[in-house]
């Protein structure tokens, strides 16, 4: 897989095989590979495909591994099913219809539908199934309530957005086998289900709440987006939804629907209690390699646009690091105007001075930003921590 990976990039390279370039110069997607599976993406050309179908030939003669054509699909966007199929029948494979199922995850569904979610839904049902239920003792309902979160639930919740009626559907489901009963007749509960929920150390089974789950493992992305700038999905994502007049603390156009949108809105709507997540990510300033010296709120509550509108106006790299606005002298750090427009008025200078008097007060440190969320108090109680990448979020009443 290695090899193919070098033949696509090169044959790429030499515009043999043409990927999709990404916007507002972000990176040119040809392929993805994960194990064994490879999805290519490419421009719609003859070319350009039977250029694809030569290099899959070249890889199974030096690797004697064959590509089964007849488990392969060819999908086009935007395009009607004959010339889909026609397309297809030049790499003698099957034509794809979307909405379609990739590494586990729906392709092309609006998972904002309830009955989008029916896979999950029977999942829990199949895995919590009444006679479980009756053979089990309580210990151990707890233990397969806990267990059956493990696997393709947790890969749904981790990426999209579950309406109310599902997580209520899904909640109901677990507080009936807990409590052991059927489908014809209710048991009692013994206890409220937002303490049975609840951590252990509050006085909880340490079962979690879905919506809780939900939200946090959506917020984590978040959190990697800032902390992982130059991967590629971060890059994706910045090519799409940045550029442009686009200057948010996260890159978002509202016009583009899909998972991002669901990441970055988290919370907005809730009839509860919504989540900020531009006012609950905070940075440990390193070097400043991550940090956004105008947009993010590194050195104040606000990011530094909102308290000294006038310098932001007049400058040029809007979208400049905090490394890129200072330099180290004799052991000290030195902050200066970097923007190609300068100072000219009296009261620009007086606004460069309060704000030189500001970012002064933060210690440089010779190591890599880090973002985190914040925790505690500072949380709102909603969620304990995102800021370790193998760590997950339980929730608190």
């Amino acid at each position: 897989m290695e090899a193919l990976h070098v033949a696509t990039v090169t044959t790429n390279a030499q515009g043999l095989f043409k990927g999709c370039k990404l916007p507002n110069n972000g990176p040119t997607i040809s392929h993805l590979l994960y194990a064994d599976d490879v999805l290519f993406v490419g421009e719609w050309p003859d070319s350009n495909i039977h250029n694809l179908a030569r290099i899959l030939r070249c890889f199974n003669l030096a690797s004697g591994l064959k590509v089964n054509f007849n488990k392969s699909q060819l999908f086009g966007i935007g395009l009607n099913c004959d010339l889909v199929e026609q397309k297809a029948s030049i790499l003698q494979c099957k034509m794809g219809v979307l909405p379609f199922t990739y590494l586990g995850l729906p392709v092309g569904l609006n998972m904002g539908l309830v009955k989008n979610w029916k896979p999950i839904i029977d999942r829990f049902e199949d895995k919590l199934s009444i006679w479980k239920a009756r053979t089990l003792s309580f210990g151990g309902r707890v233990t397969l309530i806990q267990a059956v979160l493990g696997n393709l639930p947790s890969y749904y919740l981790s990426l999209f957005s579950a309406p109310s009626l599902v997580l209520k559907c899904l909640e109901g489901i677990r507080r009936k086998f807990l409590w052991g009963g059927c489908t014809d007749k209710n048991k009692i509960c013994w206890a409220p289900w937002h303490k049975v929920v609840a951590p252990k150390n509050n006085g909880g089974m340490g079962i979690g709440s879905l919506d809780s789950l939900n939200k946090s493992l959506m917020i984590k992305w978040a959190v990697r987006f800032k902390n992982e700038p130059t991967s590629l999905w971060a890059s994706v994502i910045s090519a799409i939804h940045g550029g442009g007049r686009c200057l948010s603390y996260i890159p978002l156009k509202s016009s583009i629907s899909g998972a991002w949108k669901s990441i970055v809105n988290m919370g907005r709507f809730s009839p509860n209690q919504p989540i900020k997540v531009q006012e609950r990510l905070t940075p440990i300033i390193g070097i400043g390699d991550k940090v956004s010296f105008w947009l993010d709120n590194w050195a104040a509550e606000v990011p530094l646009r909102v308290l000294f509108p006038n310098l932001f106006a007049i400058e040029t790299e809007k979208q400049c690091k905090v490394m890129d606005r200072y330099t180290y002298n004799q052991g000290k750090v030195v902050w200066f105007w970097g923007s190609e427009h300068t100072i000219s008025s009296n009261d620009l200078a007086i606004e460069w001075g309060e704000c030189l008097a500001m970012i002064e007060k933060v210690n440089i440190q010779l190591k890599y930003d880090i973002w985190q969320w914040k925790t505690g108090a500072e949380a709102g109680g909603i969620l304990r921590s995102v800021s370790s990448d193998r760590s997950w979020i339980t929730s608190t009443p």
